[in-house]
């Protein structure tokens, strides 16, 4: 499969924050489970959800939480996860 296609993203809403627009990459489609977070900008916070479940909780992260996570993930450390 081609991962290096142009990334679709479509929009989710969570009854836990309905005020926020959460973002959803075709990613998560890839395997077919439709399992995936949802990431939304909530002021100075970045607020993420689970998009299978529209009742579930909402995390915010810093700015800087989220940056870290992302060069874990891309450097392979949180590979034991998946």
């Amino acid at each position: 499969m081609d991962h290096s296609r142009l990334v679709e993203v479509s929009e989710y809403v969570n009854r836990n924050a309905p005020h926020l627009a959460f973002e959803k990459s075709s990613f998560s489609d890839l395997d077919y489970s439709k399992d995936c977070v949802g990431f939304a900008v909530d002021g100075d916070r970045i607020a993420v959800t689970h998009t299978k479940d529209t009742e579930a909780p909402v995390l915010r992260y810093t700015r800087s939480e989220i940056a870290a996570m992302v060069r874990a993930a891309k450097a392979g450390q949180l590979d034991k996860f998946c």
